[in-house]
């Protein structure tokens, strides 16, 4: 409720449900540590390190605002809920073999933010807003492990490679720009609105409407 709390160097682990109220603190580090872990926010979770998650879990509540980086250290896991995760730093988007992110994220940064290697985003809305995104040699794989539903509204970044295969129903609030992408392998996957860009190679199956 009130006092100083000083957290520089620490890391806060989560290991089981919780509930967080700690508006007007902000953490250092902050680990989801167990299989089945459901976190539910009060107020806003601001720190200046490093989100990471080693299970499945879910997040639900307020925003995560996170100043570093933002790992799936899992292999594999889900993170769901109706939480947003704000990159609003400098830091890494990196993620385990099939670890996928199924929450809301923002990238919203005067810094950079670096896409390391294969990342998976499932269902829920992934925008752009600002900042310094650095793509090359990684690949963003929206590959459903069951019907998904996603929104990218990323105009001003340029993905490296992309990956979409259904079930999956992909909409574009915005231009959406890569340079190689492979679509609809798999099952019927539809993709809605705006312009996709691809300045390097398709790959595309039969089995995708646009």
């Amino acid at each position: 409720t009130a006092g100083t709390v000083t957290t520089t160097g620490s890391t806060l682990n989560i290991p089981f449900s919780a509930t967080l109220n700690t508006s007007g603190m902000t953490w250092a580090n902050v680990t989801v540590a167990t299989s089945g872990t459901a976190v539910t926010l009060t107020s806003n979770l601001n720190l200046t390190g490093t989100l990471n998650f080693t299970h499945t879990s879910s997040i639900n509540g307020n925003n995560v605002n996170v100043g570093g980086s933002l790992t799936l250290t899992g292999t594999p896991i889900i993170v769901s809920g109706s939480t947003t995760i704000n990159l609003i730093g400098t830091g890494t988007w990196s993620a385990g073999a099939g670890s996928y992110l199924s929450t809301n994220l923002t990238i919203n940064t005067s810094g950079t933010i670096t896409i390391s290697g294969n990342i998976y985003f499932y269902t829920g809305t992934l925008t752009y807003t600002a900042g310094t995104v650095l793509t090359a040699g990684s690949t963003l794989n929206c590959v459903a492990p069951s019907a998904m539903t996603t929104t990218f509204n990323t105009n001003g970044i340029t993905w490296n490679n992309v990956v979409i295969s259904g079930p999956a129903t992909i909409s574009l609030t915005s231009n959406f720009t890569c340079a190689n992408a492979t679509l609809g392998s798999g099952t019927t996957t539809t993709i809605n609105s705006n312009t996709m860009f691809i300045t390097g190679n398709l790959s595309i199956a039969t089995s995708i409407v646009i």
